[in-house]
């Protein structure tokens, strides 16, 4: 069941016991009572803002070991919604501090509660101050790619950050804008390195790092669209970004002049023959010394 139907399925619940002692979703049904509480919590779904209700929905479902309520119920605790005046409609008689809510959720993986154990154990709130504990959570939450908590790694123990696995760094880099760790994720995902091998998710990234001028994700983007791996077969999309990297100042671009060459060499589909275009590119690499590309261009001309 998706989150989506449980929440329909718990409102209709609560419409339905709504002239009964205890409306609400099953106690053997955590998904509900989170999806029921986040509805509370933040007005949504036609169900009116209780901030009590939430928290007491999020306690119920935190209760049976539901880590999005644990650390909704930790962010109510610490900001002390729900909880303030009159009487609290938590599972507890006496509220746990956030910090065991957010342990909770941590233990089983959400980053953001890592991240916000990590501040707590930086700070020592509602724990013991402990600075190896905040280096190990905010490790736990950076492998998830938690921008923030990789920052705060960096400034606790830029040594952690450089243990973690080059694929990880790679892809936090990546997931930050940087292009040439970008273009490394495309290579990884398009030869199975450290990673299963998906061409789909190669082309992503070589494309964000390709539109950034990324010279050789261009370059391998005009090969995914001539050969048609991750994408359908293109060679309009495979001249437009040879096209890109062919112009560049780099080892790259004599590679891109070569492909250029060949394409106009032999007619492709939405690509006519040109041969002076052909000779155009295969001179260009050949001038920047690539011996294929001279010979190619000494076949042009012979024939």
């Amino acid at each position: 069941m998706t989150k989506a139907t449980t929440l329909i399925a718990a409102t209709l619940l609560i419409v339905a016991g709504a002239c009964t002692e205890s409306p609400g979703p099953s106690p053997e049904d955590p998904e509900a009572q989170y999806q029921l509480g986040y509805a509370y919590m933040y007005g949504q779904r036609g169900l009116p803002e209780d901030h009590k209700q939430g928290v007491h929905w999020f306690g119920q479902a935190s209760e049976q070991g539901h880590a999005e309520a644990q650390y909704e119920l930790g962010e109510a605790y610490r900001l002390g919604i729900g909880i303030k005046s009159g009487r609290s409609l938590a599972p507890r008689p006496a509220p746990l501090p956030p910090a065991h809510w957010f342990q909770k959720a941590a233990e089983q993986g959400h980053a953001e509660a890592q991240a916000t154990l990590a501040l707590y154990y930086a700070i020592g709130r509602g724990v013991e101050q402990d600075e190896a504990q905040s280096i190990h959570w905010y490790r736990k939450a950076t492998e998830q790619g938690h921008e923030e908590a990789l920052a705060r790694l960096q400034e606790l123990d830029p040594f952690a950050v450089s243990l973690l696995p080059l694929l990880l760094r790679r892809r936090i880099r990546a997931e930050q804008g940087h292009a040439d760790a970008q273009a490394q994720l495309g290579y990884a995902y398009r030869d199975g390195d450290g990673i299963e091998e998906d061409h789909e998710q190669s082309v992503y990234w070589f494309r964000l790092a390709a539109v950034r001028g990324h010279a050789q994700a261009q370059l391998q983007l005009g090969h995914a669209y001539s050969k048609g791996e991750g994408v359908e077969q293109d060679w309009e999309q495979a001249v437009y970004w040879y096209s890109l990297a062919a112009v560049q100042e780099n080892e790259w671009a004599q590679w891109a002049q070569l492909q250029l060459g060949h394409i106009y060499y032999i007619p492709r589909r939405g690509v006519e023959e040109d041969w002076t275009l052909s000779a155009y590119w295969f001179r260009k690499a050949a001038e920047q010394g690539h011996a294929g590309a001279q010979e190619a261009l000494n076949d042009l001309f012979d024939r």
